[in-house]
C-alpha cells in the first residue's frame, strides 16, 4: 500500500467514527428526552395526586357522597404510587455516558 491509499483509508474510517459518534450522540439526546418525558409525567401524576388530596379535604362528607369521598381517596393514593417508578425510569433515562471522538491528524509531518 502506497502512503495516499493509507491516508484515505485513514480519512475513510475517521469518516465513519465521526458519523458512529454522530448516531450515539442522537441516540444518547433521545433517550435523555424520554427521560424528561417521564421526570414531567412523574410530577403530573403527582399534582394529581394532590388535587385529589384537596379535592377530599374540601367537599363536605354526607352520606350521599361518601362513595366520592372513597374513590377519590384511592386515586389520590394510585396517582402517588405512579410517580415513584416513573421519577425512577425518568433518572435512569437522564444518565447518560459522554461519547468523544479523538481527532488525529492525518498526512501531517
Amino acid at each position: 500500500m502506497t502512503q495516499a491509499e493509507i491516508e484515505t483509508e485513514l480519512r475513510s474510517l475517521r469518516a465513519e467514527l465521526e458519523a458512529q459518534a454522530s448516531r450515539d450522540q442522537s441516540r444518547e439526546v433521545e433517550w435523555r428526552r424520554l427521560g424528561r418525558i417521564a421526570k414531567g409525567s412523574s410530577i403530573l401524576a403527582s399534582l394529581a395526586g394532590l388535587g385529589f388530596i384537596i379535592t377530599k379535604a374540601m367537599t363536605a362528607t354526607t352520606p350521599s357522597n361518601a362513595i366520592f369521598q372513597d374513590q377519590l381517596a384511592m386515586m389520590s393514593v394510585f396517582f402517588i404510587l405512579l410517580a415513584v417508578p416513573l421519577m425512577i425510569i425518568g433518572q435512569a433515562l437522564h444518565k447518560s455516558r459522554r461519547v468523544t471522538v479523538f481527532r488525529l491528524p492525518v498526512g501531517t509531518k
